[in-house]
This record gives structure tokens, C-alpha cells and sequence, in this order.
């Protein structure tokens, strides 16, 4: 069962980065990088299984929208030209500003799966 492949990585991803409480990572999917928290959820997709990541960062910088759009904008184009899945956005209801991604589980390793939460 590809679910059970999404378990065996989160818990070989705990164990590499020694992650205290691998059933609540497993339960609720969230875990802190740093200073930032990371949700995973798994993402059973017909055609290819997914890790979806989601990021919480600060609230955005400056007042001015225009400057911050703007600025996403470019990350985002960046990203998709380099060929990412990761993209930057803005809650609208709390100002946040968020990344969100996804990974192919089959082809994503523990090592791999911290790199990404790293990066």
C-alpha cells in the first residue's frame, strides 16, 4: 500500500533527524525546521502519489502589497523556470506569508525529504 511507503519515510525521515514524536509527525503532519513550520501531507494522486509541503513563515516586511506582490511574483517565475514545484503566496485572511510544494513520494528517499524541509 503506498501509504504505508509515506509512513516508512516519515519515520526514517524522524530517525535521521532524531524527531522525538513520530506518531504525532504521522498524526498531524507538522513539524518545525528551524523557525519554521512545516505541514506534510500525504496526497494519494492517481497518477503519481504525492508529499505536499506547506511552510509558515513572518508576515510580509513592508505595508506596501504592490512591493511584496511583485516580489512573490518574481520567486514564483524563478522557481517555475528552474523547474521547482515550490510556490510562494500570502494568506489573504492573516497576511502569512506561505511556500507550498509537492514531491513525488516515489522518488523521494529520508535523506532527500530533509534536504527539502532544510532548503
Amino acid at each position: 500500500m503506498i501509504q504505508d511507503n509515506y509512513e516508512r519515510l516519515i519515520r526514517e525521515g524522524a530517525k535521521l533527524t532524531s524527531a522525538m514524536d513520530v506518531e504525532g509527525l504521522l498524526q498531524r503532519g507538522r513539524i518545525k525546521v528551524r523557525d519554521t513550520v512545516i505541514d506534510l501531507v500525504y496526497h494519494d494522486d492517481e497518477e503519481e502519489p504525492l508529499v505536499l509541503l506547506v511552510g509558515y513563515f513572518g508576515k510580509l516586511p513592508s505595508n506596501d502589497g504592490g512591493i511584496a506582490a511583485q516580489a512573490l511574483l518574481h520567486a514564483n517565475f524563478t522557481l517555475q523556470v528552474l523547474g521547482h514545484s515550490l510556490c510562494w503566496s500570502v494568506n489573504p485572511r492573516t497576511e502569512q506569508v506561505i511556500a507550498h510544494g509537492r514531491l513525488p513520494l516515489d522518488s523521494l528517499d529520508a535523506p532527500t525529504l530533509d534536504q527539502c524541509l532544510l532548503a
